[in-house]
């Protein structure tokens, strides 16, 4: 996937008026940085015009336009980038324009996931309420727990792996690791996943559950039942979207995502260097299987 700015649509220009009615003038405000968890980010100019669109202006010449917590436009250089605006975290990264929205008072979240001519996935979550999923603009019907943590892995493909990198709301900025894999692919200047943030931010978007950071941690949190391990590579009672945990103590997770002309398949966040990804399941080593617990 391309990371040149050249699928980026030009920023809107949002101080428009109306030759009728006189409009308000947009207004200005410095960054600010959203309550919760975020990415670290760039200070910025927020100009908000009366439509309620609001466009985002890095010192670097960055813009990214949102309207309803949705990015609809960016332009800039179309780098790995992090972009955080008033209650709304966006982020560009390898060709993808990310908008996430959260409601701290009642947990609510909305997620989308747009690839410039591709695919664009969304994800809501209401406290309390059900989940709505559409791809491509077109709803899923009564989207399922599974069905809602795949859409998600899947909606991420393409991105860069970064050690230490992802959490609920998308991916952060990577982590140095003492001069292994991560230092040498400059994992602590990429936005990306790894392998544990990756199906944190899957577990939240399907449930609202946090199971936190760190492969050993997560198999024993209390939002994640644990799935009998049977049959060949013992994922006979896998169902798309479970996370499945390898090695021993478990060192690696990835989402199932079911079969491909009869071959198992997950998605990753490999490691340093590569991309996420949906491959065939080969991997004889696998710890144990996870399926995430209902919202409570």
């Amino acid at each position: 996937m391309s990371t040149s700015g050249g699928n980026s649509v030009p920023a809107h220009n949002i101080s428009s008026t109306s030759d009728e009615v006189a409009l308000p003038s947009p207004t200005i405000q410095p960054d600010t940085v959203p309550p919760g968890e975020n990415p670290p980010y760039i200070a910025a100019t927020t100009v908000t015009s009366p439509d309620g669109s609001a466009t985002v202006t890095y010192p670097h010449g960055d813009q990214i336009t949102t309207s309803a917590g949705v990015s609809i436009q960016s332009g800039g250089r179309g780098d790995i980038d992090t972009f955080t605006g008033n209650g709304t975290v966006v982020y560009q990264l390898a060709g993808k324009t990310v908008a996430v929205s959260t409601i701290s008072a009642d947990g609510s979240s909305s997620s989308t996931v747009q690839e410039p001519g591709g695919t664009r996935t969304s994800i809501s979550r209401s406290s309390g309420g059900p989940l709505s999923v559409a791809v491509d603009g077109r709803p899923v019907a009564t989207p399922g727990i599974g069905d809602t943590a795949l859409a998600a892995a899947r909606s991420y493909i393409g991105i860069p792996y970064a050690w230490g990198g992802g959490g609920e709301y998308g991916p952060t900025k990577g982590e140095a690791d003492n001069g292994q894999g991560a230092n040498q692919f400059g994992d602590f200047n990429r936005i990306g996943f790894d392998c544990e943030g990756l199906v944190r931010y899957c577990v939240y978007q399907s449930t609202g559950h946090d199971i936190g950071p760190g492969t050993t941690n997560q198999v024993t949190s209390q939002y994640l039942t644990t799935i009998p391990m049977t049959g060949a590579l013992g994922i006979a009672g896998a169902q798309p979207g479970d996370l499945l945990y390898f090695e021993t103590p478990p060192e690696h997770v990835a989402v199932y995502s079911g079969t491909a002309n009869g071959a198992p398949m997950m998605v990753q966040a490999p490691e340093s260097g590569e991309l996420l990804e949906e491959v065939q399941l080969t991997r004889t080593d696998l710890y144990g299987i996870r399926r995430p617990n209902p919202p409570s």
